[in-house]
C-alpha cells in the first residue's frame, strides 16, 4: 500500500488536473491527500469523485488559504476520529495489519497558528495510542540545513517544530529524492527552497513498516514536490552486501593479528585493501561471529550454570560462570556499537545507547 501527499496550490487548474492524473496511474497510490486545493462545495466534489477514489473527506479552505482532502480506496478503510483546520486525524484499518493512526497535516504559514497545531496534534490532547505516523506541508524546517535561500528561517520556529517533534517520540522517516521539498523561482539563478514537507511516524509504527520509505517526487505544475510513501519499500534484489568495516571489531585482541597477516607490503594499495577486505570477512564469520547469536548464547550459557549452582557450590563452575559474564559485557559492548554505527546519529540523549531509538534509526537509514 502507499500513500501520496501533495500540496497541489489549487485542485481545479488544468495543468494540475493533468500532473495528477499522471501520478495516479504511476504510482497508483491507495490513499491520496492533497493540501491548499483551494477549490470547495459541490466543484470540490466534482473533482474527488473524478479521481477513482471509492471514499473521500474534506477539510474545507478558509476563504483561499489551506483546505485538506483526503481520498482512499480498497483494501484500506480510513476511520475518521477528528477533523482540525490544519490536520485529520484517521485510523487505518487494513487486513493482515494492526489498526494505526495517520494524520495529514497542512501547517499553516502563520506561526502563531501553527504552534496550535503542534498543541493540538500532540498525544496527550488527541490522544493517538499505539503506532501512528503524521506527514505531509509541514511549513516548518528543523535547521537551516534544510533549506536554500531561505530569508524566512527562524530559529525560535525551528527549536519549536524540534522540541514538538522529540516530545511526541516521533522520527523523521528520511526520504529519497530532492533535497528541498518547496522550490520558488526554480527558473533563475537565485534558488529558494526548503524541505518543508516529510513524513514522521513512532517506534511503534516503525514495527510495523520497518521497510516504508519516503520519495520526494518530482515537482510539476506546484511549487511543492509530492511525498510518495511506500509502506513496504521497493523490491530490492538479492545482491552481497558491500564490505563495512565494524567498529565492534575493534574491540577484538585479534583484529591487528589479522590485518597484518592479510597486508603484503610488496604488492599496491588497490591489492592490499582486497586482500585485507577478504581476510576481515572470514575472520568475521569463522571467529568473531553474530554478536546477536553470541549474546542468546551466552545468556543460554549461564541460565545453565546458574541453575546447576543452586544444586550445590562448585569452584569450576563459579569460575566459569565469571569468564562467561565477562564474555556477555564485551558482547553487549560490541552490540551497542553494531547500532549505534549503523543509526549514524549524531548525538546521544539518554546514558544506555541501545536503545530502540536507535534502533529505529538504523532502520530508517536501510530503507
Amino acid at each position: 500500500m502507499d500513500l501520496m501527499l501533495w500540496n497541489c496550490q489549487g485542485a481545479s487548474g488544468r495543468a494540475i488536473h493533468r500532473a495528477l492524473n499522471l501520478m495516479l496511474q504511476v504510482y497508483k497510490p491507495t490513499i491520496l491527500g492533497l493540501f491548499e486545493p483551494k477549490v470547495s462545495g459541490i466543484q470540490a466534489n466534482k473533482i474527488c469523485s473524478n479521481l477513482g477514489f471509492s471514499d473521500w473527506v474534506r477539510v474545507e479552505a478558509v476563504g483561499f488559504s489551506g483546505g485538506i482532502w483526503v481520498l482512499w480506496k480498497e483494501p484500506v478503510h480510513l476511520d475518521i476520529l477528528f477533523t482540525h483546520p490544519q490536520f485529520i486525524l484517521f485510523q487505518v484499518r487494513q487486513s493482515g495489519k494492526p489498526p494505526w493512526m495517520f494524520a495529514p497535516v497542512y501547517g499553516s504559514p502563520a506561526h502563531h497558528l501553527r504552534r496550535r497545531l503542534w498543541r493540538d496534534l500532540s498525544q496527550s490532547k488527541r490522544g493517538p495510542q499505539g503506532p501512528w505516523m503524521v506527514a505531509g506541508d509541514f511549513n516548518s524546517v528543523t535547521s537551516r540545513e534544510e533549506t536554500m535561500n531561505y530569508v524566512s528561517f527562524s530559529a525560535q520556529r525551528s527549536s519549536d517544530f524540534v522540541n514538538w517533534i522529540q516530545d511526541e517520540g516521533l522520527i523523521d522517516m528520511g526520504f529519497a529524492g530532492s533535497r528541498l521539498t518547496w522550490v520558488k523561482d526554480g527558473s533563475t539563478d537565485s534558488l529558494k527552497g526548503a524541505r518543508l514537507d516529510r513524513a514522521l511516524c513512532n517506534f511503534d509504527w516503525r514495527g510495523c513498516f520497518p521497510d516504508a520509505m519516503v520519495e520526494h517526487l518530482p515537482r510539476v505544475a506546484s511549487d511543492h514536490a509530492p511525498l510518495l510513501i511506500r509502506l513496504q519499500g521497493r523490491q530490492r534484489p538479492n545482491n552481497v552486501s558491500p564490505f563495512l568495516f565494524q567498529a565492534a571489531w575493534t574491540t577484538h585482541c585479534d583484529l591487528p593479528e589479522v590485518v597484518s597477516r592479510t597486508w603484503n607490503s610488496d604488492t599496491s594499495l588497490a591489492d592490499n585493501i582486497q586482500r585485507v577486505t577478504e581476510g576481515l570477512t572470514n575472520w568475521n564469520k569463522e571467529e568473531f561471529g553474530n554478536v546477536h547469536i553470541r549474546k542468546r548464547n551466552l545468556l543460554a550459557r549461564l541460565g545453565g550454570i546458574q541453575r546447576a549452582t543452586t544444586r550445590g557450590a562448585h569452584r569450576g563452575l563459579y569460575r566459569l560462570e565469571k569468564r562467561l559474564q565477562s564474555q556477555l559485557e564485551d558482547t553487549l559492548y560490541q552490540e551497542e556499537l553494531l547500532w549505534f554505527q549503523q543509526s549514524r546519529a549524531d548525538w546521544i540523549r539518554s546514558g544506555d545507547r541501545n536503545t530502540k531509538f536507535y534502533h529505529a534509526v538504523a532502520t530508517v537509514k536501510k530503507s
